[in-house]
């Protein structure tokens, strides 16, 4: 009992210094725009292709500029915004990319790549309350839509409203039984609710999908150590290590603590 409250302590610990939820990643739209058969040599849709190409090889600066030219000159274009706000986003221009994709909103209202990915910028600028409203608006178009539910869970454990987290979490993973994400982000709900049997039962179900999984590996050291299971932990612990993303210290401290007053124990006469 000693170990699982020790554990559940450091949780706190834990979520500060390693990332403690998944985020699904931003949504490009990368096919052709949306013109007519004249137009289709046009300069905006060449222009919105280059930056496509550009962004997707990590040359944001070039994506940037190609979208610009687009939009100077087809400015209704929904795709060219919603682009260049996610390569502003990944530059971390939060107020730019959030600006683009309510412009894209603007001209096409049901765009949902455009919802999304305001609602993922609007979770990095701390406005919960907006990320909610806008991940809501994405299940109302498409209920069935990849990665909302792992990503509102994300955001409802952040309010400390651990039930409707795991609810969302398990929505996504009806959707889609392998999204590591989802099994991840799940695995440290039920930690914080003290349910480290289940915990440890969808970090193995992150490792089935992703081996080397760097924090999975960590959680379950530290849910191991919560069972008393110090070998299971040490072993997890040294994956981290190879994998160069060990638990923090702090818990390394109370692992070696916990292992030595065990030997002690056992050499000790009855």
């Amino acid at each position: 009992m000693t170990l699982i409250k020790t554990a559940l302590a450091m949780i706190f610990l834990i979520l500060c210094e390693m990332p403690f939820s998944s985020y699904g990643g931003i949504h490009l739209h990368n096919s052709g725009l949306q013109e007519t058969k004249d137009d289709i040599q046009s300069p905006s849709r060449t222009h919105y292709l280059m930056g496509n190409y550009y962004l997707m090889n990590g040359m944001t600066d070039q994506a940037i500029s190609e979208y610009r030219t687009a939009l100077e000159v087809r400015p209704e274009c929904a795709e060219a915004h919603n682009n260049l706000g996610a390569a502003y986003f990944s530059v971390g221009m939060l107020d730019k990319a959030i600006l683009e994709y309510k412009k894209a909103l603007k001209q096409d209202w049901q765009f949902i790549a455009a919802h999304y990915n305001l609602a993922i910028a609007f979770g990095k600028r701390g406005l919960v309350s907006d990320a909610i409203s806008e991940y809501k608006l994405v299940l109302e178009i498409d209920p069935s839509y990849p990665e909302v539910h792992n990503n509102l869970g994300a955001i409802l454990f952040s309010e400390g409203k651990i039930d409707e987290a795991i609810s969302e979490y398990r929505k996504e993973l009806h959707r889609n039984s392998h999204f590591a994400e989802a099994h991840y982000n799940l695995g440290i709900a039920y930690f914080y609710k003290g349910l480290i049997d289940n915990a440890i039962s969808e970090y193995k179900a992150v490792l089935q999908a992703i081996p080397d999984y760097a924090e999975a590996h960590s959680n379950l050291a530290i849910a191991y150590y919560a069972k008393g299971r110090l070998d299971l932990a040490w072993k997890h612990v040294q994956t981290s290590v190879a994998l160069n993303n060990p638990p923090p210290p702090q818990f390394i401290d109370l692992l070696k603590k916990a292992s030595n007053d065990g030997q002690k124990r056992a050499s000790s006469p009855p």
